[in-house]
């Protein structure tokens, strides 16, 4: 273990800066849905009921199913899951810290997360200069109901993660272990597949980026087929994609789930309504997230200037400590 640096305290305050913004986002949804509870329909029935809505994509649309239990806890359990995430990259990240940080999954995030952002803006920006902007569903329901809405961008990176990274790649690395004769643990294969690549002995290979390239193209098709979205949205959730079959492939869920969430569920605060989120501390948390980023960009860029010489492949990672 080596002595933190700059770079180190970068990292640590973007991973930071997600929680708090996970923690606020959540807590004041909390409180507002427990003084307004928002309705679901299901179906055609008009049938209304209050509960927690859990749905997952399937190949001919969406499925829906509403737990009968209060819709805030709903929040509140998504909420323990991203704070026990956090958690494990923190503790991942003082137990082994290397000479380049971005061999960790909190420097994959806030580097190459970082990268992930500013690419995304400027699919957006060429979308818009060419007049094939992207055009978001309709949302007059969640319009009504925003809480519904919030609680969507907060669900997403879990159900969308497990549907278009952990299940496909997570398989695929176990078959590909027990079709090339070395045994596998079907557990590590999920949740640790970049472990499972070292106990293999290989690295990341093309047929490895060939699936990320696949999951990444479906994952953009199903927000165009599924999410009401407009086909211009394709090529940016594809962009987006890859990073986070990157960061799956190489830490597991602990990495893309977090990191979906830096696009879904940051945004997602300023939907919040009442005078819980005011406009100024709206900007303040964009401006904040602006810098960072920009910060994060720029080292992520001089760290592989240095790295360089030493003729380091990032796609490699050694055998970590799980405990």
């Amino acid at each position: 273990m080596r002595k933190q640096g700059k770079t180190d305290v970068i990292f640590l305050i973007f991973i930071l800066f997600l929680f708090l913004a996970m923690l606020y986002g959540s807590l004041t949804s909390i409180l507002y849905s427990m003084a307004a509870p928002p309705f679901f329909q299901i179906g055609s029935t008009g049938l209304s009921v209050t509960g927690v809505p859990f749905y997952f994509y399937y190949p001919y649309g969406i499925f829906a199913v509403i737990l009968p239990v209060p819709f805030w806890t709903g929040i509140a359990v998504l909420m323990i899951l991203y704070a026990l995430i956090f958690f494990y990259l923190y503790k991942f990240n003082i137990r082994n810290l290397k000479a380049n940080p971005l061999e960790t999954p909190v420097g994959f995030i806030s580097g190459y997360g970082s990268l992930a952002f500013a690419a995304s803006i400027a699919v957006v920006g060429i979308l818009y200069f060419f007049n094939t902007p992207i055009q978001s569903p309709g949302l007059s329901y969640e319009e009504k109901y925003p809480m519904f809405l919030y609680y969507q961008l907060i669900y997403a990176p879990f159900i969308e993660e497990l549907e278009f990274r952990i299940l496909p790649l997570g398989a695929y690395v176990y078959l590909r272990q027990f079709y090339s004769g070395k045994k596998g643990s079907l557990f590590y294969s999920f949740m640790f597949p970049g472990l499972s690549l070292v106990k293999s002995g290989r690295k990341l290979d093309r047929y490895d980026l060939l699936m990320i390239l696949v999951t990444s193209t479906i994952f953009g098709y199903a927000h165009f087929a599924y999410g009401g979205w407009s086909f211009t949205k394709i090529p940016q959730a594809f962009i987006v994609g890859i990073f986070l079959g990157f960061g799956y492939m190489l830490y597991g869920p602990f990495v893309d789930i977090p990191l979906h969430f830096l696009f879904d569920g940051v945004p997602g605060i300023s939907i919040i309504p009442g005078d819980y989120l005011g406009s100024i501390f709206i900007l303040l948390v964009y401006l904040f997230l602006l810098i960072v980023n920009l910060v994060a960009t720029i080292i992520l860029f001089i760290v592989i200037r240095r790295n360089r010489k030493r003729n380091r492949n990032l796609s490699e990672i050694d055998e970590y400590s799980l405990t």
